[in-house]
């Protein structure tokens, strides 16, 4: 029964999905790789002061002939943060929403269970007071005395 397809109908609706690769963490990549760039032309710089300046071609040749290495390391490191960052950071704020969902549900059912119980609490003390008051009024007018006391909750006469 479990093979059998379902139509239209029967289909639940596909969830909401949230792109993986928002502009946000495009923008975070490209100042990382700007980051990195200026990290590795100084580094580039400083090695060949240290070495003995041999003019700004040098420093030109030694750029390029390594940026190869660069880019491919620029690359890992930049998809490395950005996947952790998808595979664990998002995994992390769904499950930080989901519960911050279920502590509002649980308060809001808390507070309609409570108020509910607090109507039920506050319905039989009311009875009760009208019952009591009505079994004194049952009780005088059986004696045949005189009962001038006002009903419960009700405002007092000068």
């Amino acid at each position: 029964m479990a093979d059998t397809p379902r139509t239209a109908e029967e289909q639940p609706a596909p969830a909401p999905r949230a792109a993986i690769f928002t502009v946000k963490s495009a923008e975070r990549a490209a100042c990382n790789v700007l980051v990195l760039t200026l990290v590795y032309i100084i580094a580039v710089f400083i090695y060949e002061v240290e070495t003995g300046w041999n003019g700004i071609l040098a420093v030109g040749w030694t750029l390029f002939e390594h940026s190869t290495k660069f880019i491919a390391s620029a690359t890992i490191l930049i998809v490395s943060r950005e996947g952790g960052d998808i595979m664990l950071f998002h995994r992390w704020e769904a499950a930080r929403k989901r519960h911050a969902e279920q502590v509002a549900q649980a308060r809001d059912e808390g507070r309609a269970e409570g108020r509910n119980e607090g109507f039920a609490q506050g319905r039989d003390a009311v009875q009760q007071e009208w019952t009591a008051w009505n079994a004194r009024r049952l009780e005088a007018e059986t004696k045949g005395h005189p009962f001038n006391e006002p009903p419960p909750h009700s405002p007092q006469q000068p």
